[in-house]
């Protein structure tokens, strides 16, 4: 298989219940700009692997992804930023809670160290409406809320590996070793998530739609430990330097993927 992934967008989980007009005007904004960005992460893989990073015929070059990538990503930023003001100013509880879905998919989105933060304040608020049950109240934004940090922190890592996995740090045990620990711990995260969000009252697709995240998840993790094995001396070296964790997540991609093989593109 390939043991390139890509990034983990769940752009069929951004639209959630919105009634207000500015509440409707930034669900529509973050679907389109999430749309975008992920359009440009698409064409700055495949420019990356062109000769010195040269457009091919009809597609821009590096640096002009590059700059439109961060022009996406500060939009996002301010989106995430108006998002949260207007979820802490609402008077409904449901809008302030779409809000806040809306501001933590949008800091995912561009890279921002306060997805964790927002989620939590987000779900907060789910749990302070939905008698302890964070879940109950508007069960389909605030899952989003739940599963939005691990799949936040597994892009990250993502977009790790695609700038150094070609590049002389690539070939320290050290990077893939990382690489490896942080896509099984959010895997495991995640997992856990998804066994609270199978009790929820989202729909069937969402929940469908996480397992196979989850086990893209463990994928990414076996695939940086393929790596990472080639570039120790013997099988026991590669297992000692994680701990044993390998088997954990071989395990999981059996029992999440049902004897399906890990997909050739992540």
């Amino acid at each position: 298989m390939s043991n390139r992934p890509c990034i983990l967008v769940l752009l069929l989980l951004l639209a959630g219940c919105a009634s207000a007009e500015s509440l409707l005007e930034k669900n529509q904004t973050l679907t389109t700009l999430s749309s975008q960005r992920e359009a440009v992460l698409d064409q700055l893989l495949k420019a990356s692997h062109a000769p010195g990073g040269a457009a091919t015929a009809g597609q821009p070059d590096l640096m002009t992804l590059e700059i439109r990538r961060a022009e996406l990503e500060d939009s996002l930023a301010q989106l995430s930023q108006e998002a949260a003001v207007a979820g802490r100013d609402a008077d409904d509880p449901a809008n302030a809670v779409a809000f806040f879905r809306i501001a933590t998919v949008a800091a995912w989105q561009a890279r921002l160290a306060t997805v964790d933060d927002l989620a939590a304040e987000g779900l907060a608020l789910c749990a302070a409406n939905g008698q302890g049950d964070r879940l109950a109240f508007k069960p389909r934004d605030c899952s989003l809320m739940l599963i939005a940090p691990p799949l936040a922190a597994n892009d990250e890592l993502v977009l790790r590996w695609q700038d150094g996995g070609d590049s002389v740090v690539a070939e320290e045990p050290a990077f893939w070793q990382g690489l490896f620990t942080g896509f099984a711990d959010n895997a495991e995260v995640l997992l856990a998530d998804t066994a609270e969000v199978q009790q929820a009252a989202v729909p069937a697709e969402f929940k469908a739609g996480l397992r196979q995240r989850t086990f893209q998840l463990y994928c990414n993790a076996a695939g940086a430990f393929v790596e990472l094995r080639l570039r120790t001396a013997t099988p026991e070296a590669a297992e000692a330097l994680v701990a044993g964790r390998n088997q954990q997540v071989a395990a999981q991609i059996l029992a999440i993927g049902g004897g399906a093989r890990c997909p050739d593109a992540l």
